[in-house]
């Protein structure tokens, strides 16, 4: 493992003092234009922050995406730079998927949790949390497979 996992993890109170964005998309196979998805995102997010300022600035978590030219990591690119935002970079434990860190997009990237850190957080802190998205994450996941949608 290269020695970098080590220097480059973040401690968790980096997420805490920011506002955290989080997008969600389809990786590159999504052939919509990265340019066009992140600007209609960024204008509904500057509506909502004007009704509803943020307390923190506001950092993007983004996840261990390599770069492409479309889907989620060129959209999570555009978006911070169209609000002038860094990223915070949340990557699966080496012990799950050796690649994730390693292939990682970094750009703007201000720091590096390892998703094993954030879990253990939010369970000791937050525990009802989990199950919640859990429960939430497999209901829209079986909607999806009824629907017909990968």
């Amino acid at each position: 493992m290269d020695i970098g996992y080590l220097e480059n993890v973040a401690s968790i109170s980096l997420l805490e003092r920011h506002h955290p964005l989080v997008i969600e998309g389809m990786g590159q196979y999504d052939s919509r234009p990265a340019d066009a998805v992140a600007e209609t995102i960024t204008a509904q997010l500057k509506r909502y922050w004007r009704a509803h300022p943020p307390s923190k600035p506001i950092a993007l978590v983004v996840q261990g995406d390599p770069i492409a030219k479309h889907g989620i990591s060129a959209i999570t690119r555009k978006v911070a730079d169209l609000l002038d935002i860094p990223r915070i970079l949340i990557f699966l434990d080496p012990e799950i998927a050796d690649y994730h860190w390693l292939n990682a997009d970094r750009y703007r990237v201000i720091g590096e949790i390892p998703f094993s850190q954030l879990y253990n957080v939010l369970h000791a802190k937050k525990p009802d949390l989990l199950v919640a998205l859990e429960r939430q994450l497999r209901q829209a996941l079986d909607e999806k497979m009824r629907a017909g949608h990968p």
